[in-house]
């Protein structure tokens, strides 16, 4: 309701979990981060529809 968006992250050293935390930003900063990452992992073209994000489109 608020227009921010939750987005999990577990925190590794390594291959060890040093724990959990929420990054809490806009919709519109967490579809550019979604964005960037899928570009960087190399989604070209048809990206993957993110949980939670549908109504950003």
């Amino acid at each position: 309701m608020t227009g921010e968006v939750r987005v999990p992250l577990a925190l590794y050293a390594v291959d060890e979990l040093r724990g959990n935390a929420d990054l809490v930003m806009s919709r519109g900063e967490a579809q550019r981060l979604f964005t960037q990452l899928a570009e960087a992992l190399g989604y070209v073209g048809e990206l993957p529809t993110p949980r939670g994000l549908e109504a950003v489109r």
